[in-house]
């Protein structure tokens, strides 16, 4: 990501460790996700999804003249972490009621673990 108007690339150097129990283990300076190829500035993630909303992919690497898979890779990972399901767990015991929304045609479904009052669907 260019600083102002200068082109600016950050260099880090990690370590491979070699673990008898897990085998190789790429050090983790908590800079950049896993196998990412560069580090966005705090909030660039969030810069580059709100482009997402109004220009291509496409666009916004050349905006921020990035590879095209690297503005693909941020916009995957925001849906999958938007819209994947959430671990439920296994409740024992669940609890289920209709809400009326409009007068006599709109509904929701709501499905709750008793236990816990977690809600775990709502249709």
């Amino acid at each position: 990501m260019n600083i102002f108007r200068a082109r600016t690339l950050i260099r880090y150097t990690y370590r491979t460790l070699r673990c008898d129990r897990c085998g190789l283990v790429v050090e983790n300076l908590g800079l950049v996700e896993p196998y990412a190829r560069v580090i966005p500035p705090v909030g660039g993630t969030q810069y580059i999804w709100d482009l997402c909303q109004v220009l291509t992919i496409k666009e916004i690497a050349e905006h921020l003249e990035l590879d095209w898979k690297t503005i693909k890779d941020i916009r995957k990972s925001f849906l999958k972490e938007r819209f994947s399901l959430p671990d439920i767990g296994s409740p024992k015991l669940l609890a289920v009621d209709e809400i009326s929304l409009k007068k006599r045609h709109k509904y929701l479904t709501v499905v709750i673990d008793r236990e816990s009052g977690k809600v775990l669907w709502v249709g």
